[in-house]
Formats: C-alpha cells, sequence, structure tokens
C-alpha cells in the first residue's frame, strides 16, 4: 500500500500535453457553459434583466439584456477559440463574477429551493481563475498560438527568401 519509491517529478517535460489537453477541456467547457447562458439571454434577455435585477440600483432594458448577452456570446466564441486569450479571459472572468454576485443571496440560503444549484458559479469562477493563470500553457489548438506560429512561419520563410535572393556585396 505504502511506498519507499521517490516521489514522482510532475515538472517533468512529459507532463506538458496532458496539461495541454486539460487547458483545452477547460477552456471548451467554459466557452461552452457561456454559450449556453449567452443564447439563453438572447431569448427576450430574461435573464439578463432578472441577474441585474438582483444588483443594487440596476434595472435593464431589453435591448440592454440583449446587448449583455450578446456580450457574453462574443466571450464564449472567443473563449472556445483560445483568441486574446488575455482580454477574452478576464472578460468572461468578470460577466461570470458579475452573475455570482448578483446571486449571492442564494448562498446565504442553500437549501432553500433551488438554490443548491446556484453554488455551481463558485466552482466555475475558481475555473476561469485557473484558466486565465495557466493561459501561457493553453497552446493546445488555441487560436494565439496557430495565428503566432502562422505569422512566425510566414515571417521566416519571407526572411529567408529575401536574405537568398539579395545579392552578397
Amino acid at each position: 500500500m505504502f511506498s519507499n519509491a521517490p516521489p514522482r517529478d510532475d515538472t517533468r517535460e512529459d507532463r506538458r500535453p496532458a496539461l495541454r489537453r486539460a487547458l483545452f477541456s477547460l477552456r471548451l467547457a467554459i466557452g461552452g457553459w457561456l454559450m449556453f447562458w449567452g443564447v439563453a439571454g438572447l431569448d427576450g434577455a430574461a435573464r439578463g434583466r432578472v441577474l441585474f435585477a438582483e444588483l443594487p440600483h440596476t434595472t435593464l432594458s431589453d435591448g440592454q439584456g440583449v446587448f449583455v448577452a450578446t456580450l457574453e456570446i462574443a466571450a464564449a466564441g472567443l473563449v472556445a477559440l483560445g483568441l486574446l486569450r488575455p482580454i477574452s479571459y478576464v472578460a468572461a472572468f468578470f460577466l461570470q463574477a458579475l452573475a455570482t454576485f448578483a446571486i449571492y443571496r442564494m448562498f446565504l440560503t442553500p437549501f432553500q429551493g433551488d438554490h443548491l444549484l446556484f453554488a455551481a458559479n463558485i466552482p466555475l469562477l475558481v475555473a476561469h481563475g485557473v484558466l486565465y493563470a495557466l493561459r501561457g500553457d493553453d497552446t493546445l489548438l488555441a487560436a494565439d498560438s496557430l495565428l503566432g506560429r502562422l505569422t512566425a512561419h510566414l515571417t521566416s520563410s519571407q526572411s529567408s527568401t529575401t536574405s537568398a535572393s539579395s545579392p552578397v556585396v
């Protein structure tokens, strides 16, 4: 049951692929979650109005609710694609934090009605934070990484072509 074997070194480079796959999965899950709620918010903007009605001194019109839902859908797409990661991950975190803050009263009475369901917002906020903290390792099929590699490839191809065709003086 217990072993005297030395502890495993989890900092080895061979752990990187597993980390990248885990972050890719987390990115898709968070992007999917945001997309789900953003699309739901477009349905008469009911969700946005309900959430913002919980915040002090805040009300939303239908147009404003649709605007917030559209922002959520845009953030979801950017997160899922891994595009503009530093900005999109913070925007997604902010939207989730706003939604969580708006329903804080439900956390005070978790066993009334369906309030316990909303407790999922707390680990979801943590997941946003983890994804942001490890954004540098979140490179598997991330649009930022793919575009960066493509740009580097094109730049190196152009510079090698230019240097090969220019005469040596």
